[in-house]
């Protein structure tokens, strides 16, 4: 009887270990056993969302290839003054954040060292892709208007009434909040890095940008529904408004009859080049930071640029123009110049973060109420 007792616990027991044994096997097999994905956590500016779902992929299927076990990319879209709050509190924990533009490092540095000795990005963070800050109107109103910059808007909104003008609100909006930075420039008379208090408290400042905002009529959260306004509601609705360079080509696809026109404004304009952020905080591991280094090669591989010339942005690296991709997503008939030479481009890397606070705050004295 106790032989037999035996030889059942034995067989008990082999049965538990090729049960638990099927299981490991399975949840290897699949990717979901623990210890064999890896995860990388990147927040981003909602502009750039189509062309990063649209290649995070292949790179984890490449990643794979030459590298032991998986890797899982959380990609989590944001606006970019939201995304800059959340990472400066701590309130969202990435190991990449990516915002739209280069003029919110020194924003997110001040932010963070309220509560750190370190700062959290480096401003020397490399560029994903480019998609300047323009006017966008009408073929039609610039045949009859001849529009070269923000100081033409503005004689617009004084002397004609039927001017209507618009962009997205600063405290929500990356292109809003680089729209009232060239606005400020240009009233100055002053390149953005140039500006001081003064400059934003002085009359003749607020006056002239007073005077292009009388043309208002829109200061909504979302750029893409600017766009969404114009291709929908024709020059009638809106004249002109300071968007991204992408939104025209996107829009002039769905258009028929009067198209859009990107104007590169003379006075200079803002290259939202979309840095990418590998963070200096606490919950990012050294392991964290290779992960994320992986990933920025892959997006900065040629066949992977070429996927965001496609959603109409510039590439950040040096690539053969005379691509198919390229000259299909450049040019005049999209309302878009094919080269960016001789625009004159601003430099904001370099802003004094104090003059970043208060520009979006001290709009509210110049803009008349909608």
């Amino acid at each position: 009887m106790k032989g037999k007792r035996v030889s059942s616990s034995i067989i008990l027991l082999l049965i538990i270990l090729s049960i638990i044994s099927l299981d490991l096997s399975r949840r290897y097999l699949s990717g979901d056993f623990e210890g064999d994905k890896l995860e990388l956590e990147v927040l981003y500016s909602s502009e750039k969302a189509g062309w990063l779902e649209s290649v995070v992929e292949d790179f984890e299927n490449t990643w794979s290839l030459d590298h032991p076990g998986k890797i899982k990319v959380i990609m989590t879209p944001i606006g970019t003054g939201k995304g800059t709050i959340q990472v400066a509190n701590g309130g969202s924990k990435p190991t990449v954040w990516s915002p739209a533009s280069r003029f919110w490092i020194p924003i997110l540095n001040k932010l963070w060292t309220t509560n750190n000795d370190n700062q959290i990005a480096d401003t020397n963070s490399q560029s994903l892709v480019i998609s300047p800050s323009i006017i966008a109107t009408w073929e039609s109103y610039i045949a009859e208007n001849n529009i070269t910059g923000l100081n033409d808007l503005r004689e617009l909104a004084i002397n004609d009434p039927d001017f209507t003008f618009a962009h997205t609100d600063p405290f929500e909006s990356n292109s809003g909040f680089g729209a009232v930075i060239m606005e400020t420039a240009v009233a100055a008379d002053k390149n953005p890095e140039d500006l001081t208090l003064d400059d934003l408290a002085d009359d003749d400042v607020q006056s002239w940008m007073r005077e292009l905002e009388s043309a208002a009529i829109q200061y909504g959260s979302s750029t893409g529904f600017l766009g969404k306004l114009m291709a929908s509601e024709g020059p009638s609705k809106l004249k002109a408004a300071i968007i991204y360079e992408n939104l025209v080509i996107e829009k002039n696809k769905e258009i028929t009859g009067d198209k859009l026109v990107a104007i590169y404004p003379s006075e200079g304009t803002l290259l939202n080049d979309h840095p990418y952020l590998i963070l200096d905080a606490p919950w990012v591991s050294e392991q964290d930071k290779q992960l994320a280094n992986d990933f920025l090669d892959y997006l900065l591989l040629e066949d992977t640029q070429i996927k965001a010339i496609e959603e109409g942005f510039r590439p950040s690296i040096n690539i053969n123009t005379s691509i198919p991709e390229f000259q299909a997503a450049f040019n005049p008939e999209n309302g878009v110049k094919r080269s960016l030479e001789g625009v004159k481009i601003y430099s904001v890397g370099n802003i004094d973060s104090g003059i970043l606070d208060r520009i979006p705050d001290l709009l509210l004295i110049r803009i008349p109420k909608i």
